[in-house]
């Protein structure tokens, strides 16, 4: 076990309503983010889709792909704006359903796949299991407006978005902590924007996970802090 900044042990800690309670909370969990990275510090660590659900979004990605690969007619349901302008909403919500888990070829499944792989149980262990799902499932609903809005006329697929999600909280809560890992994570992070713009890739599907995130950040933060005056 590796000990907390400035050389405090942690373990002690827990929820106080004083001034200092955020410095306390962020000490509990720089040692639990500790703790997590020093136990996964292999390159491939282990594949777990029965008890983290990121590892289970990557077995519907790689079967969702693989039967697109004999059923082509599958990338219609890339997202777009076309069955909502024709009022098809039955497509719509199958399209809805699918379009995150499509990909175009093996390079764009491996590395989304790479990122849920490494990066997805990171951030669950940083929620409750319901609170991962509902934030996967919100993301995949702010994805879709901001598709809808700004590139109704492309057809959108793949997991970047909700990859993009993870990986910036990720960072941002290594940082509130001063990780040593934060800088690798944010760089990480950096380069995937820049892929955003490169041509055939969706750099709103990009943003709009990591702009998710900051959404969900601030929401919750307001609970937080909310049930802090409370008790």
């Amino acid at each position: 076990m590796l000990d907390s900044p400035h050389g405090v042990e942690s373990s002690d800690f827990t929820w106080k309503k004083t001034n200092s309670h955020i410095i306390e909370y962020r000490l509990e969990r720089y040692e639990k983010i500790f703790i997590c990275s020093e136990n996964r510090h292999a390159m491939f660590p282990g594949f777990y889709p029965t008890r983290f659900f990121s590892h289970l979004l990557i077995l519907i990605c790689v079967l969702m792909t693989g039967i697109s690969t004999f059923v082509p007619n599958l990338e219609m349901y890339g997202m777009s704006g076309f069955f909502l302008s024709t009022r098809d909403y039955g497509q719509f919500l199958l399209q809805l359903i699918f379009f995150q888990f499509l990909h175009g070829g093996i390079f764009h499944l491996v590395m989304n796949s790479y990122f849920l792989y490494q990066v997805g149980p990171e951030v669950e262990m940083r929620m409750s299991p319901s609170q991962f799902r509902l934030f996967f499932v919100l993301n995949t609903i702010f994805t879709t407006g901001a598709l809808l809005i700004f590139a109704p006329n492309v057809s959108t697929i793949g997991i970047s978005g909700f990859a993009m999600a993870i990986l910036t909280y990720l960072y941002v809560d290594l940082l509130s902590v001063r990780h040593p890992w934060a800088s690798s994570i944010g760089l990480f992070l950096v380069l995937n924007i820049i892929i955003g713009f490169s041509p055939g890739i969706s750099l709103t599907g990009h943003a709009s996970g990591a702009i998710f995130w900051l959404l969900w950040w601030y929401v919750t933060k307001k609970w937080v802090h909310q049930f802090l005056r409370a008790h």
